[in-house]
């Protein structure tokens, strides 16, 4: 299938307004999460850094 046939089969499809709110809280906290974690990470760095 190529890009521009997956395009007009996505752009057919109905999606309802309940679908899109649920991906955007999904999104949202997959980047809270994405987030949370380079903060730990960062953390631990500093950490490790500052006790040596």
């Amino acid at each position: 299938m190529s890009i521009k046939e997956l395009i007009a089969a996505a752009k057919s499809t109905p999606v309802t307004s309940e679908q899109v709110k649920s991906l955007r809280v999904r999104l949202q906290q997959q980047d809270n999460e994405q987030s949370s974690k380079r903060s730990s990470s960062s953390k631990q760095f500093l950490a490790r850094t500052y006790s040596l």
